[in-house]
């Protein structure tokens, strides 16, 4: 089984890598973070709308692969586009030009772009319901490159209020978690690349700090976890189209991976980096923050863990 990236893939990763470096998305978080007076996170829909983002199917031939690659560079930059929750939701129901957001059954808290969406494709115990007038508020600070919504479904009739979706929401939240893993990753992968640039040019001793090999173990571990990580992701991704039945596990270890890689590379980032890397003014806070975050989201980290041993033993 061959991973290795086409000649359409590396394009697709040039042209998002050159898109989101019009706006820095960083400097933006930290502005909001410090509370600045207007300080808002910029809504990046329009640009993921003119780069054909929102129409890749997660369904079709390499699809799936075409999402974990553009999440993995809005990771990098923290960059805010509304990806996974529409691309979730078009995985099941194709041809939706709204944007939309998916929240599954039992995660009505904390939906990554439910705020933001015009429509949200609802999991109710009936089955999926694609509604347009729910209550949403915007929630948390922690990390404000994360829209995430709060989706209030007391006054809900289903019977008015929407239309019932013959699909299945297990495949949407499969879609769901390797898109949020795809986007954790780019964040530790963008952590990491702090971390070896600073240890490169640090000097202690009259040497760099990345010749030492207490600083050279923590590095090289981080990149065999982001490794491990993105070949889960990859094999995800492949299964999605081609052994369906072996999705759920793939989709579901690569979310727990993804998110330990996450952990421990943003933190080791902090480290390498001492003092510095401990202030508000420097990048790594900001990875860790989105690390911290996202692996509490949509079942969290342990969740991921539970689905994967249920799988194997079931």
């Amino acid at each position: 089984m061959n991973f290795e990236l086409g000649s359409d893939e590396r394009l697709l990763v040039s042209s998002v890598r050159e898109a989101l470096s019009r706006i820095d998305t960083l400097a933006a978080a930290r502005n909001a973070l410090d509370g600045q007076a207007g300080a808002e996170m910029p809504d990046l829909w329009k640009e993921a709308v003119r780069g054909g983002w929102t129409e890749i199917c997660p369904t079709e031939e390499r699809g799936l692969l075409h999402g974990v690659l553009v999440l993995i560079e809005c990771g990098r930059r923290l960059a805010p586009t509304g990806l996974v929750g529409h691309l979730a939701v078009i995985s099941i129901l194709k041809g939706l030009k709204e944007r939309a957001a998916f929240v599954p059954r039992g995660h009505h808290d904390f939906v990554p772009d439910a705020a933001e969406a015009d429509v949200l494709l609802v999991e109710l115990d009936e089955g999926p319901l694609l509604v347009d007038c729910a209550s949403v508020r915007r929630v948390g600070r922690y990390d404000p490159s994360r829209p995430l919504g709060r989706v209030d479904l007391s006054d809900l009739d289903p019977a008015a209020d929407g239309t019932w979706v013959d699909a299945d929401p297990g495949f949407a939240w499969n879609v769901a978690q390797t898109l949020l893993a795809a986007e954790t990753l780019g964040a530790a992968e963008a952590a990491l690349d702090l971390a070896v640039t600073y240890a490169k040019q640090r000097k202690a001793f009259g040497r760099s700090i990345g010749s030492f090999q207490a600083i050279k173990h923590q590095l090289t571990d981080s990149l065999r976890l982001n490794e491990n990580a993105r070949s889960l992701l990859y094999f995800a991704a492949y299964a999605a189209q081609n052994e369906p039945e072996r999705f759920g596990l793939a989709a579901n270890a690569a979310r727990f991976a993804v998110e330990h890689a996450a952990d421990v590379g943003t933190r080791r980032s902090i480290a390498v980096h001492g003092g510095l890397g401990a202030t508000w003014e420097h990048d790594a806070h900001l990875y860790f923050r989105r690390a911290q975050l996202s692996r509490l989201l949509l079942g969290g980290q342990t969740g991921a863990g539970e689905r994967v041993v249920s799988h194997v033993l079931g």
